[in-house]
């Protein structure tokens, strides 16, 4: 699907897949389009001063409304932690609705509303004897209230607050699907800055265990990440990364980036697919950037700075003749 989403007298498309990666370091406009997105999906009315700015979404060219996708957006450990805490909207507490709608506990809390009762009768007897004209009372719907002011910990006792990044995650994208189980509507997860919380192998495991969850959910994930290493390059996930630099760049297929690089490489060399997911990997958000070609004096100065602190290193091996030229002069022997 290619949203396109205009503001004024520009127009981004993001090719919107099941899982869609934002790369790149033009963080900037990265910001304006998630802005964008987040505000005309959140169901928030905009005020007088947005207006002018608010943006249209359309998909596959056609405009969408407001509500077409329901809108779940986290940007750092707050917003997760929010997730997982217990408020009469955040998500977990639509799950617990849910498990105590799934189990009958009617006996258990007419057993409770019957014992306030009787509290209630005694306090009153008390307020009536020594403060005129004052009853108390609450009714059975307050019950609720009981569950809403629980603390939540973690399995292990630990304090929600004392959960690594990595773990608050894992437990948001298990509240994902059980809200998904519950309320199947199509579903949009925004991700922003995600690579700012996980190392590179846990965003990798992230990013599959999300892709996993949308073949069998109608659910759209989006990730933004600017840190070198920070995307996961499969041959299903390729044509779903974006890299916005100086230009803004869309992967096609795996096959037509090979048939590229073999067919304009500086010398003969077969490329694997697994050899250009890691050049991928290691390049991606230098891809449409201008001055991405360092100078020989700033790596030098690099190395003598890291040298002081860190095992000295070595390139691994020596450019070709080829390889030099086309770097050199932009053309090939």
């Amino acid at each position: 699907m290619i949203l396109q989403i205009s503001q004024i007298d520009r127009t981004a498309e993001i090719n919107i897949e099941p899982v869609t990666q934002l790369c790149g370091q033009n963080i900037v406009w990265k910001n304006q389009i998630l802005r964008i997105i987040k505000k005309y999906f959140s169901g928030e009315k905009y005020a007088d001063y947005e207006e002018k700015n608010r943006g249209i979404i359309r998909l596959d060219g056609e405009e969408i409304g407001r509500k077409y996708f329901r809108l779940i957006k986290y940007a750092d450990r707050a917003s997760m932690i929010e997730t997982i805490k217990i408020g009469k909207t955040n998500l977990l507490t639509q799950c617990i609705r849910y498990f105590l709608n799934d189990f009958d506990c009617q006996q258990q809390m007419s057993y409770i509303d019957e014992n306030l009762t009787k509290i209630y009768l005694m306090l009153n007897k008390m307020l009536e004897r020594n403060i005129v004209n004052l009853q108390l009372d609450y009714q059975y719907s307050d019950l609720w209230d009981i569950v809403q002011k629980s603390e939540v910990y973690l399995s292990d006792s630990r304090h929600i607050e004392e959960a690594s990044d990595f773990e608050l995650v894992n437990l948001c994208i298990d509240i994902i699907k059980q809200l998904l189980e519950i309320n199947p509507e199509k579903t949009m997860i925004l991700w922003e800055n995600i690579d700012h919380l996980l190392t590179t192998e846990e965003y990798e495991y992230v990013v599959k265990a999300c892709e996993d969850i949308t073949k069998k959910y109608d659910i759209y994930f989006i990730f933004t990440t600017s840190l070198q290493q920070y995307v996961y390059v499969t041959e299903s996930t390729i044509e779903d990364i974006h890299v916005y630099n100086a230009e803004n760049f869309i992967f096609p297929e795996i096959e037509k980036v090979q048939n590229f690089v073999n067919n304009h490489y500086p010398y003969y060399k077969e490329w694997s697919k697994e050899e250009l997911y890691k050049v991928i990997k290691n390049n991606v958000h230098k891809i449409g950037m201008k001055g991405y070609l360092e100078e020989d004096k700033n790596i030098v100065v690099l190395k003598l700075i890291n040298d002081t602190f860190i095992e000295k290193e070595v390139k691994k091996e020596q450019a070709h003749l080829e390889e030099s030229s086309f770097l050199l002069h932009g053309n090939m022997l």
